[in-house]
Formats: C-alpha cells, sequence, structure tokens
C-alpha cells in the first residue's frame, strides 16, 4: 500500500528484517544437533553408529556444513514460511545427503488424503516431481496444515511501508535535510 514490492529479497535490505532473520537463523546454526537412542529404562544415550548421525550432526550434503544447512533452512523458514530438502538415499543409507531446495522452486501436489508430493522448478527451467518421502519440509506456521504461511505475503504492507519509509528519509537526509521553499 506504501508503494514498495516486497518480497523476501528486498525484505532482507530492511535492516531489522535482516537482523532478526540472521540472528535466529545464526542461532539455530549454532545449536547441536544431537541424535540420541532411547534405552528401555527410560534413559538416552548418543546414537553415533544412526544412518542419519552423521548427515545432521555434520555434513548433510558435500557443500554445507550442518549449520550451514540449517541457518538455509531457518532463513527460507523465516522468511517464506517453508524449507526443503531433498532426501538422496546413497552408500550409508536412506538420507546419505540432505540437498536444500529454493522455496520458491517447490509447489506441493497432495495426493490422497494424508500425503504430498512435491513439484520442483530445476535451475534449467525444467520439473520434476519428488515423492513425498524423498523431500524434508521444514514447515512454519500453517494454516491449513500442509504449508507454511510467508512472514513476508502476511506482513508485505508493514514492511513496505518501512521501506517507503526509508526511502524518504534517505532522500530527505542527501539533500541535507534544508526544504526548498518557504511559507510565509
Amino acid at each position: 500500500a506504501a508503494g514498495p514490492r516486497i518480497s523476501a529479497e528486498t525484505a532482507m535490505t530492511i535492516s531489522t528484517v535482516y537482523a532478526c532473520t540472521r540472528i535466529i537463523a545464526g542461532t539455530v546454526g549454532m545449536l547441536p544437533l544431537i541424535l540420541y537412542e532411547r534405552l528401555d529404562d527410560g534413559g538416552k544415550v548418543r546414537a553415533p553408529g544412526h544412518p542419519l548421525y552423521t548427515v545432521l550432526h555434520d555434513t548433510p550434503n558435500r557443500r554445507q556444513t550442518s549449520q550451514q544447512f540449517r541457518q538455509f533452512m531457518m532463513v527460507c523458514l523465516l522468511l517464506r514460511g517453508n524449507g526443503y530438502a531433498e532426501i538422496v538415499p546413497g552408500p550409508n543409507g536412506f538420507a546419505d545427503r540432505l540437498l536444500p531446495v529454493h522455496p520458491d522452486a517447490v509447489t506441493p501436489i497432495p495426493v490422497g488424503a494424508d500425503a504430498t508430493d512435491f513439484r520442483v522448478r530445476m535451475t534449467d527451467g525444467r520439473e520434476r516431481i519428488v515423492s513425498g518421502d524423498q523431500m524434508f519440509h521444514l514447515m512454519g506456521l500453517s494454516m491449513d496444515g500442509k504449508t507454511g504461511m510467508s512472514v513476508i505475503a502476511y506482513a508485505r504492507d508493514s514492511f513496505g511501508l518501512a521501506k517507503a519509509t526509508e526511502r524518504y528519509g534517505s532522500k530527505l537526509f542527501s539533500s541535507g535535510a534544508l526544504h526548498r521553499g518557504i511559507l510565509k
């Protein structure tokens, strides 16, 4: 309503949005992610032998550390309401790697009453279907239990006002905050 078009990228140019996103995502990325096995007596013990331990704790894929992966997923969740990673099987089991997928490239497709597949748009424009069993979907607040709500979409007017105010202030101060006329 204030004029500027707001997307996740333009929202990140608002210092408050950037700072909050960086702090939350950075904090989540730094938290230890350790898998435990429950014992019969109710206790627990670390489970480094579990097939997912190395993927989640150390290296989810060849490009990212666990911290970088979790930060990316959190940024996606905070700005778009959803984070996605394709689960790739391999020598270490059913989840050898987790490959992050940009949320803008993913469209959920309901399959039956309780399942969802995902249409993924590749960088070359082609599309492919990824089974719900092969997609890790991190969902934020949701109105339907199927997809998360984008903070940007719901707060677009507030962010637009912040951006317009920032532009106005920048323009005002760039001219020395001097008025170009007088009232008599």
